[in-house]
């Protein structure tokens, strides 16, 4: 039976070195592994670790049910926390949160007069009601607003010499102040900065062509991410690539504009999980195919509608639909983690985490995509906030909390230990 990995898409990475030494990555085609039984619906992480295979996939969830209780285990302590914070926990999950909402108001000339005489039309045989037709060029213009290119550089001296490293990625804009949804496999060089680590810079860009709108900062990551990654670096320093669950896949980053660019275009977001068949628009800064001076200086994003294929669960949650695969699409490549995934009514439902992309041809390749319900879940399990609650905050009192609470557990997990 052939087998399949499935490898970080967040990629693209490259290494350019000085001094000493000249380290260049290319990532060896990763070593086959035992791909999932059929009878399963779930991805079981400690029996497949960091894979997902495109074979013989578990078949899709029919519907959705109550999510379990999160783990027993402490959440990790908020800098700040009051009644408006916790609030947000056990809202109705099929709401659709959207920056800066607007009440709707209708004209004078549509609202009903009370003294009109004129009686209410008789009932009649309508024909039935058929669905509109997505907008997708509106749609299409909203994703490619909020779309960011993150490209993050990392600077050590080794007894080797110089090391410099290079990786690039997606994300998205959620909210007008600058905040970046992408995923924890791009962002996590920020949380390792140091004297054993060296400098880290991520910058971020926007528009057709790319330029830079600010240098970000992590106002969080799940430490259970980087505690079921532990070997992601010393993979990365060694020049092997590296393979992932997707579980926990995910990072808010800050980004202050560099220009008066306040408020940036913000996508809205909801925790509805698009069903297996229904169309969805998808958009990235896939790099894959581009030279680096592409990259560097004429880089357009790249979007595309196609359907959902089918719909998986980690174990630790059965029951709710965490990932889903979007095969055969065009960003089916090298940098295009952190993607937005649209459905038609125009609300972000989940970023673009891992992929099979040994393919030669993106035809034959397959992205799969976390759901916004899931980095929900992760995030209220981690430190008891849904994602609405930790955004009500000011940004830099959530960024000071990370760095004194959260950074260290992450450096701990991987980060080699003397």
């Amino acid at each position: 039976m052939p087998r399949f990995v499935v490898a970080l898409v967040g990629g693209a990475c490259f290494v350019i070195g000085a001094g000493v030494a000249l380290w260049m990555l290319f990532p060896p085609s990763p070593s086959p592994a035992p791909s999932l039984a059929r009878p399963a619906i779930t991805i079981t992480t400690s029996t497949v670790p960091r894979l997902l295979t495109t074979q013989n996939e578990p078949p899709p969830l029919q519907q959705d049910q109550p999510v379990s209780a999160p783990p027993a285990q402490p959440p990790l302590p908020l800098a700040t926390s009051s009644k408006a914070e916790m609030s947000g926990i056990g809202h109705d999950p099929s709401r659709s949160f959207r920056p800066n909402p607007q009440p709707l108001i209708l004209p004078s000339h549509e609202m009903q007069n009370p003294r009109s005489p004129t009686p209410p039309p008789p009932p009649s045989a309508a024909p039935p009601a058929q669905a509109p037709t997505p907008a997708w060029p509106h749609i299409n213009r909203q994703a490619r607003a909020a779309l960011v290119h993150i490209q993050c550089t990392r600077r050590a001296t080794t007894t080797r010499g110089i090391l410099l490293q290079s990786s690039s990625g997606s994300g998205m804009i959620i909210d007008p102040r600058g905040v970046v949804l992408t995923n924890a496999h791009i962002a996590y060089p920020l949380a390792l900065a140091g004297p054993s680590y060296g400098t880290v810079r991520c910058l971020v860009r926007r528009g057709s062509p790319a330029r830079p709108i600010g240098e970000a900062s992590l106002l969080f990551l799940p430490p259970a991410w980087a505690e079921e990654n532990r070997g992601i670096v010393q993979a990365q320093d060694q020049g092997d690539s590296y393979r992932s669950s997707g579980n926990h896949d995910y990072a808010l980053l800050a980004v202050p504009p560099l220009s008066n660019e306040v408020p940036l275009p913000a996508a809205g977001w909801s925790l509805e999980v698009p069903q297996a068949g229904e169309p969805v628009l998808v958009a990235a800064y896939p790099v894959e195919f581009l030279a680096s001076s592409i990259v560097t200086q004429a880089l357009y994003p790249l979007s595309t509608v196609t359907v959902v294929g089918k719909r998986f669960s980690f174990s630790e949650a059965p029951h709710l639909p965490a990932l889903f695969s979007l095969p055969g699409t065009i960003l089916a490549q090298r940098g295009a983690s952190g993607g937005g995934v649209f459905r038609a009514d125009g609300t972000l439902v989940g970023i673009v985490a891992i992929g099979n992309v040994r393919a030669s041809t993106t035809q034959n390749r397959t992205l799969y995509a976390l759901s916004l319900r899931a980095i929900h879940r992760s995030l209220a399990s981690a430190i008891g906030l849904t994602l609405q609650a930790f955004l009500a905050a000011p940004l830099d009192v959530r960024q000071q909390w990370f760095a004194q609470s959260v950074a260290p557990r992450i450096r701990a997990a991987l980060l080699p230990q003397p």
